[in-house]
Formats: structure tokens, sequence, C-alpha cells
């Protein structure tokens, strides 16, 4: 029976340790798309691929093409990088707000703009966009977003979900909106 117990408080102690280091290994959307721009700018686009869903890391697929046929390339990407990387940062939440806003802005457009569009399609082509349309949705469901300024005037707008194991995977990356001077004052 004692050694029962220990066996027992044994395992006990062991899935407490694996729970505590699964969810102190998960991090943040925010410290997975930092790590995935440092793997980027440092060109080590497989350390970056890590940090996407399968469909996000395909996206990487020509940059690693390009870097392991031409090394020139490669040096050109690192020397280019270095420039851009002191323009990365996460936004800061006025400057979310403001891509917010602007997202629900051409949400509305988005709108009307599929309106019109439904006078132009048949019943069966507008069900066929509907149903696209709400795929695409459904796959961001949950989705955390995160944004970031890549460049000095470009923003991006990362899609994050968990994966099986609960880390943080970037699924979609778009273009988020250009950032107007009145909001940033000398970031």
């Amino acid at each position: 029976r004692n050694i029962e117990m220990k066996r027992n408080n044994l395992w006990s102690v062991l899935v407490c340790s694996l729970a505590v280091s699964f969810l102190c290994a998960c991090g943040s959307p925010e410290d997975a798309v930092e790590n995935f721009y440092d793997a980027l700018y440092d060109g080590d686009f497989d350390a970056a691929q890590s940090y996407c869903s399968d469909d996000a890391a395909a996206a990487l697929e020509p940059l690693i093409k390009i870097a392991d046929e031409n090394p020139e390339a490669m040096e050109l990407w690192k020397h280019d990088a270095a420039f851009e990387r002191k323009f990365f940062r996460l936004l800061t939440e006025d400057e979310i707000k403001y891509q917010q806003n602007e997202d629900e802005k051409q949400k509305n457009a988005d709108a009307k703009q599929k309106k019109e569009q439904r006078k132009n399609l048949s019943k069966e082509e507008f069900e066929a966009f509907e149903k696209i349309e709400k795929a695409e949705l459904d796959a961001l469901k949950g989705a955390q977003i995160v944004y970031t300024r890549w460049s000095k005037g470009l923003v991006f707008k990362h899609y994050l979900q968990r994966n099986f194991w609960g880390r943080w995977e970037i699924v979609k990356i778009e273009n988020g909106h250009a950032l107007p001077e009145r909001i940033m004052k000398g970031n």
C-alpha cells in the first residue's frame, strides 16, 4: 500500500511538472510573433516556419528555395533585414484602436460591395461565394490578433491560434492599415 501511494505521488508530481512546463512553454501570441520575426530577420526561415501553421509556413517556401540556391541573395536579405529590423515593433494601444476602427470601416465597405455583387451573380454563384467566405471566417474563429509595424510604413495583422501542443501559431498574415503621423508621434 505504501509503495502504491509513493507511485501515485510520483505520477502526480510528474503530471504537474509536465503541465507547468507545457503552460510556460506556450508563451503569448505576441511572443510567437516576435520570435517569428527574429528568425525571419536572421534569415532562419526554418525556425520562422516553426511559429506558423502548415499553410502559413508554406508561404516561406519560396524564400527558403532562394536562400538555398543563391547565397548572395541570402546575404542581401540579411543586409536589408538588418535595416528593416529597427522599425519592427508591436503596435501601441492607440495604434491598435486605430487598426480596429479601420478594420470596421473596411468591413462595412466590403458589406456594401458584397451587396452590389449579389445583384450581378446568380443564386448558385452567390451561395458558392458565401460558402467560401464562411469557411474562411470559421477557420479564423477564436484567433488572437497581433498587429506589428514591420517596416517604417508597413503594418501587418497576424492571426494566431493554439496548435495541438498548446503553442501559438500564426495561421494568417495580412496587411494592416497605414498609421497616420498623428498616432505614431515619434514611434
